[in-house]
């Protein structure tokens, strides 16, 4: 099992909600905040140029649902606070 929060905010709430003990007495490992598909890797984006019908095409298992599932959940975690550093 690994976790991979998708954002450092949602990585907070874990703390915050104490979640990070029960994830790792259930025998997961928590990974560094990320996005999923790229499992930490960060090799670009998932579906960067294609079309929804591309995206359906080449994950058969996927709904037109998921995609605006995902969309919604990316528009979320773009609303994040922005701190400019200075320096």
């Amino acid at each position: 099992c690994l976790i991979l929060p998708a954002s450092l905010r949602i990585y907070r709430q874990l703390v915050e909600e104490n979640l990070l003990p029960v994830f790792l007495d259930a025998g997961c490992v928590v990974l560094n905040p990320g996005c999923g598909p790229c499992g930490g890797s960060h090799q670009g984006l998932l579906a960067a140029g294609e079309t929804r019908e591309s995206i359906l095409h080449a994950y058969p298992y996927l709904q037109g649902a998921d995609i605006d599932a995902a969309l919604r959940y990316a528009a979320d975690l773009a609303e994040d606070q922005t701190v400019e550093l200075v320096g």
